[in-house]
């Protein structure tokens, strides 16, 4: 039988995997595993098992075959152009990492073996591991495309905005269909006659608020995005949290606005969720208490003292953005604060409510 690239590819790492100890072997395993079990494009998964088996076409690779005259990197021409280098280790590649705010236990520029490296995030984040991946998959793809843009049509690589957003926009889709199911508090989805994000009154401004809670790590986020009464975008705010819940990670952003808008000398504001429980505590007149949050009640109580502050209850369909960014930063996603820098995905949300 003739054997392709392909067989002749995994016939040789099965070799060396063979001659590991038991412990690598099921780590090895695991890993695989892993990746193909992926929420992601099956185009990103090959990639990413070409990438640890290193059957990927870069200089060192294509040098060995006697297919490039050098093996050192056309961009910067430093260092052997190695998978690790290409991935991790460039100049314009260390920056993408560091745009995208995703907190590794050691820097990614020490990495010399992407699959060892894998591993040990494997280890380190254990359950964590298949989300952040999904993540960090789709950067490995975006800076392998840049740079084959760089090798073949000569476009130099714009690691602040390209090469994030294009990861960011293709996970961005992921992460809209599958976020309903890692917030968890009880909603009511109320009026489906009214999907969309309702402008505020003449002069007012609108905060749109969200928490994301995975009750299985217990990592946590808020996000809170405001807009003016055109429906232009005036900030976004966003962070991990530590809560011990759903509830407690809504609450959190509630919170927050509240300070922003005062922060503002703002007096008369929306204050929207779509977790309707939280949002009849904070009616007028309301005698609805939760222990677990009572602190946060209590501190927009508060802070709201003294103001027109409006708190309304909005179907999670027209608070779609707020979920998204709050939804990326618990998974460690860099989002940037600017108007003028958002990812593709939150901006074609953000025209979808107009």
């Amino acid at each position: 039988m003739k054997l392709t690239g392909y067989h002749l590819a995994f016939q040789s790492t099965q070799e060396k995997d063979r001659g590991q100890d038991s412990s690598s072997s099921e780590l090895n395993s695991t890993l695989w595993k892993k990746i193909w079990n992926l929420k992601s494009p099956l185009g990103l998964k090959h990639f990413l098992w070409r990438v640890i088996r290193n059957v990927v076409s870069t200089k060192e690779n294509m040098f060995a075959r006697k297919c490039a005259k050098s093996p050192i990197c056309d961009l910067y021409g430093s260092e052997i152009e190695t998978i690790e280098h290409v991935l991790l280790r460039c100049e314009w590649t260390k920056e993408v990492w560091a745009n995208s705010r995703i907190e590794f236990p050691t820097p990614v520029n020490r990495v010399v073996s992407v699959k060892k490296w894998l591993v040990s995030l494997l280890v380190k984040w254990g359950g964590q591991f298949s989300e952040k991946m999904g993540l960090i998959g789709q950067i490995c793809w975006a800076i392998w495309k840049q740079r084959n843009e760089w090798v073949f049509l000569q476009q130099k690589p714009n690691a602040k905005v390209m090469t994030l957003k294009r990861a960011l926009g293709l996970h961005g889709e992921f992460l809209a269909a599958t976020c309903p199911q890692i917030n968890v508090p009880a909603r009511n989805h109320g009026d489906s006659n009214v999907p969309k994000w309702q402008r505020p009154l003449n002069g007012s401004w609108k905060f749109n608020c969200d928490g994301a809670f995975n009750p299985s790590d217990k990592s946590a986020a808020f996000a809170v995005l405001v807009r003016d009464d055109n429906g232009s975008m005036v900030e976004i705010n966003h962070g991990r949290i530590r809560v011990s819940s759903a509830l407690a990670a809504e609450a959190w952003a509630i919170r927050i606005a509240v300070s922003m808008a005062l922060a503002w000398g703002k007096r008369d504001v929306v204050i929207e969720s779509d977790c309707q429980p939280l949002v009849n505590m904070l009616q007028p007149k309301s005698v609805l208490k939760n222990w677990t949050i009572q602190a946060f009640l209590d501190d927009i109580f508060s802070f709201s003292a003294n103001t027109n502050f409006v708190f309304s209850w909005c179907n999670r369909q027209a608070n779609r953005c707020a979920n998204w960014i709050a939804c990326n930063s618990r998974l460690g996603v860099g989002i940037p604060l600017a108007p003028c820098n958002l990812a593709d995905e939150l901006c074609s949300l953000i025209r979808l409510d107009l």
